[in-house]
């Protein structure tokens, strides 16, 4: 049997997130940090590391692109393909760009 509470009433109660599913948050995409390619019954499927909102950057999980897609707006969470302002990213590839470094007259 629960007791009467005693003392003053709490000035906020907490509330569960209004997104949620049996008592649990739902948790969405903070960040797509990358891309790899990899055949599935011999179909090249793409895949995405998600890093995702409200949980560690420990927590991240590769999850296929069309289905994250399909799912959540993910118009800024992830870098746009084709030229950009410092580099590009060629997102099919598993390779990560590199920095061009330019020698300055003192480094020669």
């Amino acid at each position: 049997m629960l007791k009467h509470h005693e003392g003053p009433i709490p000035p906020s109660i907490d509330q569960l997130p209004p997104e949620s599913v049996e008592n649990n948050p739902l948790v969405t995409p903070l960040a797509v940090l990358d891309f790899k390619t990899v055949p599935i019954d011999g179909v090249p499927t793409r895949f995405t590391l998600v890093q995702w909102n409200g949980l560690s950057p420990d927590d991240t999980s590769w999850e296929i692109w069309q289905k994250l897609k399909s799912l959540y707006d993910l118009e800024d969470k992830v870098l746009a393909e084709g030229d950009g302002i410092v580099m590009q990213y060629h997102l099919d590839e598993d390779v990560r760009p590199k920095r061009l470094v330019k020698k300055t007259s003192w480094m020669v």
